[in-house]
């Protein structure tokens, strides 16, 4: 009797070791990554993130979402270009203006009395 709890138990043992290595070797063998790739894991709690933008703009659409895989390169998100657009009207309006009196100066020609 007691021989037959003994080998039960060890039976039940064993059905647990290989039922964890083959979760195990699952897992492994499913979430494999390329040598190049880079993985990372946390959490980022801040809300805030300074990032290198040449501009004080708010941004006007995020296209990744927390957890989503990025690569190099990509798009992330968009900023809000209205004050820039007006920016750019008015330096070439502007550059226009100075160019006319630019153009006028250089043509001008002194009058008869030899006085500009």
């Amino acid at each position: 009797m007691k021989d037959k709890k003994i080998r039960r138990f060890i039976i039940g043992l064993f059905i647990a070791v290989v039922a964890i290595t083959g979760i195990w070797l699952w897992q492994s063998l499913n979430h494999r990554t390329s040598d190049k790739d880079i993985v990372l894991y946390g959490n980022v709690d801040i809300r805030q993130v300074d990032l290198a933008f040449n501009a004080n703009e708010r941004i006007l659409q995020v296209l990744a979402e927390e957890g989503d895989r990025v690569e190099k390169g990509k798009l992330l998100a968009t900023l809000e270009t209205n004050r820039l657009l007006h920016e750019v009207a008015r330096a070439r309006k502007k550059k226009r203006r100075n160019t006319k009196r630019d153009n006028h100066q250089l043509f001008e020609l002194p009058d008869a009395t030899g006085e500009s």
